[in-house]
């Protein structure tokens, strides 16, 4: 395969069962895991990506695999913005990860299809495992309650139905950490 500016491309598409110790134990679920290596003059470039095969019956993968090749055949170097890009230090922001399948997880608990204990083992194993990325949050003193407050879940309902940004969905999860209820240290 090549990319679009005509550099070469090798491309591995493997698949694969894998079950969660702490995260819906006992439940397989299949994946895929593709690599694009990206050759140039100076080296070459990897682009991987990872995902459902299916989720609970559905087709996950092939209902983005089209997304991914173009992304992947769009890879393109411009060699000035490379080199202006290491001579000037860009300044660093605050990251956020969340894979798209979250949402229906957020969706499932917001229609009460998971459990709160459920959704939120589920976040605290996605965030300790770095499949999820939200900015650092220092967990304050436990005040005892276990108790999510209504906003976080409207919150997340709001976000799986495209209401509101992830920003915002992770500012519950940020104050879940903050008081305890999850636990990422």
């Amino acid at each position: 395969m090549y990319t679009n500016d005509n550099r070469k491309v090798y491309f591995i598409q493997e698949t694969y069962t894998l079950e969660w110790k702490n995260y819906l134990p006992g439940q397989e679920h299949p994946m895929v895991w593709i690599s694009a290596l990206i050759f140039e003059k100076n080296g070459s470039w990897e682009i991987t990506s990872e995902s459902f095969e299916s989720f609970r019956g559905k087709q996950v993968f092939a209902n983005h695999s089209d997304e991914i090749l173009h992304m992947i055949k769009s890879f393109s170097l411009d060699s000035d913005v490379q080199q202006q890009a290491q001579a000037t230090p860009t300044p660093t922001k605050s990251v956020i990860i969340i894979p798209d399948w979250i949402k229906k997880s957020a969706e499932w608990w917001t229609t009460d299809l998971i459990d709160d204990s459920t959704f939120l083992q589920g976040i605290q194993y996605l965030i300790k495992e770095g499949i999820m990325v939200i900015p650092p949050t220092a967990a304050s003193e436990s005040s005892g309650s276990q108790e999510i407050p209504g906003w976080v879940k409207n919150n997340a309902g709001w976000w799986a139905d495209g209401q509101i940004d992830d920003n915002s969905f992770v500012s519950g999860i940020q104050y879940l950490v903050k008081v305890g209820i999850i636990k990422v240290s």
